[in-house]
C-alpha cells in the first residue's frame, strides 16, 4: 500500500486479497488478525483444518492400494475423465469440457468395468470401487463417522496422481514422520488409519 501511495501519489481506494490453498489460509489469518488491512478477502481452498487433512490424505493411500488390482495407474485417468465428461459435462447446458457442478454429477465408474481381463481401456472391479471411494466422503475406519467431505470431485481425474498415486501425499507423510511420531525413520507403510488419524 505504501508503494502504491508513493508511486501514484494516493493510497488505493480498494484493497482485495485473493489467494488459494496456502494463500487461502493466509487470507483467513489476515482477515482474523488484521481485519482492517483489506476491504474483501477471497480465501479459496484454504484447508484450515490442516492436521485432519494430513490424516485424510494419508488414509486415502490404503484405500487406493487396498489390493493388487485396486490402484488406478495414471494412464487410465484420461479414460475416467472422458467418461465423466460424457456423463456430466452438458448437464449445465453447455458441453465445454468442464463439469460445472461436480456435486450434481451422477457418474458411476461401473460403465468402465472390464468385461474380460484388465486393459488400458477399462477398469478392474476393484478400480471401479476405488473411483467410487475417491468421490465419497472419508469415514473413520473404526467409528464409521464422516471425517471429511470428498477430496476429489468428478472432473478432477487428470490430477489424481497427487492424492491417489503410488505414494501418499508428501507433506502428510512429513507431518506424521516429524510431528506426530517424531521419528525421521518412520515409514508411511506403517500408517494405521484406525488409530493414526486420531493421533
Amino acid at each position: 500500500k505504501a508503494t502504491v501511495d508513493a508511486y501514484y501519489g494516493s493510497a488505493p481506494t480498494l484493497s482485495l486479497w485473493n489467494g488459494c490453498s496456502q494463500g487461502g489460509r493466509q487470507g483467513i489469518m489476515e482477515a482474523m488478525r488484521y481485519p482492517s488491512d483489506f476491504d474483501a478477502v477471497a480465501a479459496g481452498a484454504a484447508s484450515v483444518g490442516q492436521t485432519l487433512l494430513h490424516g485424510v490424505r494419508m488414509a486415502m493411500h490404503p484405500i487406493v492400494h487396498r489390493s493388487a488390482d485396486s490402484y488406478i495407474p495414471p494412464e487410465k485417468y484420461p479414460l475416467i475423465h472422458k467418461a465423466v465428461l460424457q456423463a456430466c459435462d452438458a448437464a449445465d447446458g453447455l458441453a465445454d469440457g468442464v463439469v460445472e457442478n461436480p456435486k450434481r454429477c451422477r457418474f458411476d465408474a461401473k460403465v468402465l468395468e472390464c468385461k474380460g481381463g484388465d486393459s488400458s481401456s477399462c477398469l478392474t472391479p476393484a478400480q471401479v470401487e476405488t473411483v467410487r471411494s475417491l468421490y465419497a466422503p472419508l469415514k473413520h475406519p473404526a467409528t464409521g463417522m464422516q471425517l471429511f467431505p470428498p477430496l476429489l470431485q468428478p472432473g478432477t481425474e487428470l490430477g489424481w496422481q497427487t492424492l491417489a498415486g503410488p505414494q501418499p501425499y508428501g507433506t502428510a507423510v512429513d507431518a506424521y514422520r516429524y510431528i506426530v511420531f517424531k521419528d525421521p525413520n518412520w515409514d508411511w507403510r506403517r500408517f494405521n488409519p484406525a488409530t493414526d488419524i486420531d493421533l
